[in-house]
């Protein structure tokens, strides 16, 4: 039934022919089936630049003249356009070449002596085919396009090279992160803001889902921190805001895992709330000590009402915060090692005192650039340089 969509008038035929093309029968039977839109040329001719130009839904290739080789015309096309791009027919007798013009990716070989209906409905089913083809690639090129720019909008939401660079000038700290979605979009999101002289906030979120649906939730709980900046919020007020506002905004099912926290130089000190999270590591370069904060909590937009607990943990010179979404506790198979209970004490140990996030990029390298990940990637890297 869906081929019947496609009607012969609404088709382009380029009928290549290695005969005289003003004694091609081929054209007025297909005139009489309904097929308005036909050229026909010559094989002499410029058949390539004919084909670019004409971007026909489908070539037939009229095999009468046995002397000049319509398999080398197969293969010529072949050559310059796929199955994909091109569907090419074999109108001809010529029962020798039939075998060896399938092994060039013919989409059909049809005798003249079929019955009229029958030629049309091939036609058709081809035409069809080539012309859902075009439709694809014209809407996968929109989408790619269309995703590329909302890419270019979810990094824009997170902090930009001068919010950086301002805040490790004015902190006296390091700040590093990575970011990578395993699909054309990431349900992963973090922030920095500054509070005051020695304070300043990060925070990483995580929302359950992937893909556009997840993308879109990140959008939606970027704006409700910014409308809660005005605010000297606490961390666990701002987790119980945001926890009230996300269970109106979600569909049921979808939630988000959150950590905000509080670095206070002056004190070495991290203040933080957590709901449902990873866990805060805090990693000392030259001591090697590891210290993993309790990110315990009920994930945002589950239920209401729900009161978040305070923690915090004191830190010391040229220690490491790291905050990272659920991927590195659970990535042993993507890429060799993860933050685990099992593997952690082993990755830190093959770390030996270097920064985390170089360490990490080249881990992605050596495994591939394309590496396919089973879910989003974020990684933040604060190292505490000095005592305020």
């Amino acid at each position: 039934m869906a081929y019947q969509q496609t009607k012969p008038q609404d088709a382009s035929i380029l009928i290549v022919c290695n005969h005289q093309t003003n004694i091609c029968n081929l054209s007025k039977i297909l005139t009489n089936l309904s097929f308005m839109n036909i050229t026909c040329i010559d094989c002499d001719g410029d058949l390539m630049d004919e084909i670019q130009d004409e971007r026909p839904d489908l070539v037939i290739v009229h095999d009468v003249n046995p002397g000049k080789n319509a398999i080398k015309l197969l293969a010529q096309i072949r050559q310059h356009f796929s199955q994909t791009e091109l569907a090419i027919v074999m109108y001809s007798d010529n029962y020798s070449a039939r075998e060896e013009a399938w092994m060039h990716n013919i989409s059909d070989y049809i005798e003249p002596c079929v019955r009229a209906n029958e030629l049309k409905s091939r036609l058709i089913f081809h035409i069809h085919n080539a012309q859902e083809l075009k439709r694809l690639k014209n809407f996968e090129c929109m989408m790619k396009g269309d995703i590329r720019s909302a890419l270019s909008l979810q990094y824009s939401l997170m902090p930009q090279k001068k919010v950086l660079t301002e805040i490790q000038k004015k902190y006296q700290v390091k700040v590093g992160y990575l970011f990578k979605p395993c699909q054309y979009l990431s349900g992963d999101l973090w922030g920095i803001l500054p509070l005051d002289e020695h304070r300043f906030g990060v925070w990483i979120c995580d929302f359950v889902s992937k893909g556009l649906h997840a993308a879109l939730s990140t959008f939606r709980i970027h704006t409700l921190i910014k409308d809660q900046e005005k605010n000297q919020f606490t961390p666990s007020l701002l987790l119980q805001t945001l926890n009230n506002k996300l269970k109106n905004l979600l569909a049921v099912g979808n939630f988000a895992t959150f950590l905000y926290g509080v670095v206070d130089i002056r004190h070495n000190t991290f203040t933080y709330a957590a709901a449902g999270s990873t866990s805060p590591i805090f990693y000392n370069k030259k001591t090697k000590k590891i210290t993993l904060g309790d990110s315990s909590g009920l994930p945002l937009g589950i239920e209401t009402g729900i009161k978040y607990a305070e923690r915090s943990v004191k830190f010391d010179k040229d220690t490491s915060l790291l905050l990272y979404s659920d991927l590195l506790w659970e990535c042993l198979d993507d890429l060799g090692f993860s933050f685990d209970d099992d593997d952690i004490h082993h990755f830190f140990k093959t770390l030996d005192g270097q920064p985390v996030i170089p360490y990490v990029e080249k881990k992605l390298d050596d495994k591939n650039e394309k590496l396919a990940l089973s879910d989003d990637l974020t990684l933040i890297e604060v190292t505490f340089q000095q005592s305020y």
